[in-house]
């Protein structure tokens, strides 16, 4: 079994700064109408933070705080491996991204490398019951520290890649790009790059 999981700690400060927003707005009016517009999707975001994914042979098992849903390997419609390096990145500063998979349970025709996997996800599946990435972190990030902290921690939903990798193989789970060729859509969208 592999255990993945964000930062926790990440969530519960944005969901204090929420706290925060909702109680200003029973003090004052202009608040109140700038919480309703701006807190639901901050609590949304928050849900992110909170996810727990579990995979075994037969599939996966996601927690999102005290609701947990299981998906078969076969309710993934996507199962393909992406360079999230790509992504634009600029705007969710700190932020690091490397290769890793993206499942998601309905067909992915091409991933736009526009956005990174929170936002995509965040967009296409706000309430986090849909779909999920994994990400492997170069081997030097293991080595190197940043503030006292390895850098391979700054990476959300990390995974040794060598751990899964066998666990693929042991399983006998397809994914795109990796032991499955890539949809041609995908290819065409990687050549104009």
């Amino acid at each position: 079994m592999i255990s993945v999981k964000d930062d926790t700690a990440r969530g519960i400060g944005v969901l204090f700064c929420d706290l925060a927003f909702i109680i200003m707005a029973f003090f004052d009016d202009t608040v109140r109408i700038v919480a309703f517009v701006i807190c639901f999707p901050i609590a949304l975001i928050a849900l992110e933070c909170f996810k727990k994914i579990q995979m075994t042979k037969d599939g996966c098992l996601v927690k999102i705080l005290w609701t947990e849903k299981f998906y078969p390997w076969s309710a993934f419609q996507t199962i393909r491996l992406l360079d999230f390096r790509k992504c634009a990145t600029k705007s969710r500063g700190g932020a690091h991204y490397s290769e890793g998979i993206l499942f998601f349970t309905k067909w992915i025709k091409n991933f736009s490398f526009k956005a990174d996997p929170p936002s995509f996800l965040f967009l296409h599946d706000p309430f986090c019951r849909r779909g999920f990435y994994i990400q492997f972190p170069p081997e030097w990030s293991y080595k190197k520290k940043e503030l006292g902290t390895p850098v391979s921690e700054l990476y959300s939903y990390r995974v040794d890649r060598a751990e899964f990798m066998s666990k693929v193989e042991e399983w006998g789970l397809k994914i795109e790009g990796l032991n499955v060729p890539m949809p041609p859509e995908q290819l065409a969208a990687k050549k104009k790059r």
